[in-house]
């Protein structure tokens, strides 16, 4: 019996363009949520991003300064929902509306399970 080794597919995934489609990613300054801000940018979206680490989204920005016209950050506690709403308001002001949003923020702090 003969085994094939080569997957062909009929037809490949085919996906719609981000050409000037408008990203908020929340948590986009370090890590997977930094990745997908640039990955995002070099398909020619608009990225908007909040994270509460400036530090770090003031590092990611001064990387991507080329892509300064397509990119709003603010710095946002997501658990500051008047806030959270304020940037996303002005988000889609600024780039006419949003189109994909992707929540990526997380709360990394550890706790034993006797201190749950």
């Amino acid at each position: 019996m003969e085994c094939q080794s080569e997957l062909v597919l009929s037809q490949p995934a085919k996906y719609f363009s981000l050409e000037q489609k408008t990203i908020f990613i929340t948590g986009g300054a370090t890590g997977i949520g930094a990745a997908m801000v640039t990955a995002f940018l070099k398909q020619n979206a608009k990225v908007a991003f909040i994270d509460i680490d400036g530090t770090a989204a003031d590092k990611l920005l001064q990387q991507l300064a080329d892509y300064q016209d397509n990119l709003l950050f603010e710095k946002v506690d997501v658990t500051n929902v008047d806030t959270l709403k304020q940037s996303i308001d002005r988000a889609s002001e600024k780039f006419g509306g949003i189109d994909v949003l992707i929540n990526n923020v997380a709360n990394d702090m550890r706790h034993t399970p006797h201190e749950v």
